[in-house]
């Protein structure tokens, strides 16, 4: 938490009470879906929410960002991903999950470590009593709806293509240069 500059208890309560209220909403919705639509609204909810994600992030300087992208080299572009997504992922992967990171000429990999976003996804699950659903499948219901497409989204900009694999409390992501 001090990654983030929380310092003071009552802080790093209100911030994890928030974390846990938006993953215990995200969760709640997911099941509703679920159980009263189709897998398939899950997916679209899901993919709706990513693709607002990358919208407000991109979206209004989307067309610079294509001029960009054309003019500079994609370890560099890979390489500002990272950082970006290390410094501005703080509230969901704090520095200390992050066992490696690594760009060569050839690709970019990052090593989590023991993700609290996936643990807290697993843990609203479970609570909500549905860990055996096939979007909560064995634990990968986050990575599966959440991370990995929204990576991919961003990654799809600079024509990356993204592997991601998943262990049991993080992930492995590489992204190889063609």
């Amino acid at each position: 938490m001090s990654e983030l500059g929380i310092k003071e208890k009552a802080d790093k309560d209100k911030y994890n009470a928030a974390i846990d209220s938006l993953t215990n909403e995200n969760v709640f919705i997911m099941k509703y879906l679920y159980e009263n639509f189709s897998i398939e609204e899950v997916e679209n909810y899901c993919e709706w929410d990513v693709n607002l994600s990358v919208e407000r992030r991109i979206g209004p300087i989307k067309n610079a960002l294509i001029q960009m992208i054309q003019k500079l080299a994609k370890k560099a572009l890979l390489n500002t991903f990272i950082k970006t997504l290390i410094d501005e992922g703080q509230f969901l992967i704090p520095l200390k999950c992050y066992q490696s990171t690594d760009i060569t000429d050839d690709y970019g990999k990052i090593v989590i470590d023991k993700c609290p976003a996936k643990k807290k996804f697993n843990k609203a699950a479970k609570k909500l009593g549905c860990k055996d659903y096939p979007w909560a499948w064995e634990g990968l219901g986050y990575c599966k709806y959440w991370c990995s497409p929204l990576f991919k989204k961003f990654l799809n900009y600079i024509k990356v293509p993204l592997e991601m694999e998943y262990t049991n409390k993080g992930c492995i992501i590489t992204a190889v240069f063609k």
